[in-house]
């Protein structure tokens, strides 16, 4: 829900000898290694979760789907921020614009990543070809198992940053407001 599959698949590519794994925990037995996490804001990621699972909208649902949220990832990683080996990346700081990672990749990673390579990548996975990756999964519950997307991947806003605010209604922003307060106040 945050880009961390896109990450993901960029990270390998771009380190195909590096052992990559996408994990939505720390514990502490990963202070010796880089971490690279993803962000994004929680309205859009609870709202990607019901789309994700086709869920009816209603108070319920908004604190199931912001459990689901905050238990997988979403807090662990307020918990992280300012740890010298993790990498922050914010979503909507790179959709749409894989520069953004590429140059935080180099910075962290202290190593040039070679034009060619980029525009292989850009190629790749953006996301006229990760839609192609996905339409050849059955549904969310399976996925490939190279790349990792799973089918409905990329939902009919594709991507796009903010659009929880026309899929929830106030009473339901309100709540969401109310249950992400700590993650908003560590970014933002």
């Amino acid at each position: 829900r945050s880009g961390s599959t896109l990450v993901y698949n960029l990270l390998r590519g771009v380190y195909p000898s590096a052992h990559v794994i996408k994990h939505h925990s720390y514990g502490w037995f990963f202070n010796h290694l880089k971490i690279v996490a993803t962000v994004r804001h929680p309205f859009d990621c609870i709202a990607s979760i019901h789309k994700a699972n086709d869920w009816d909208i209603s108070i319920e649902s908004v604190e199931r789907g912001a459990a689901r949220f905050f238990g997988n990832g979403g807090d662990a990683v307020v918990g992280i921020l300012d740890r010298p080996n993790v990498l922050v990346l914010k979503y909507e700081d790179f959709f749409g614009n894989f520069d953004v990672i590429f140059d935080a990749f180099e910075s962290f990673f202290g190593e040039a990543i070679e034009p060619e390579v980029k525009a292989r990548l850009v190629d790749e996975f953006g996301i006229k070809n990760v839609k192609k990756i996905t339409s050849e999964q059955e549904s969310f519950k399976s996925w490939d198992q190279d790349t990792l997307f799973h089918g409905d991947h990329i939902s009919e806003f594709n991507g796009r940053s903010g659009y929880a605010k026309e899929l929830f209604n106030e009473e339901q922003l309100d709540r969401l407001e109310e249950l992400s307060e700590g993650y908003m106040r560590a970014f933002g």
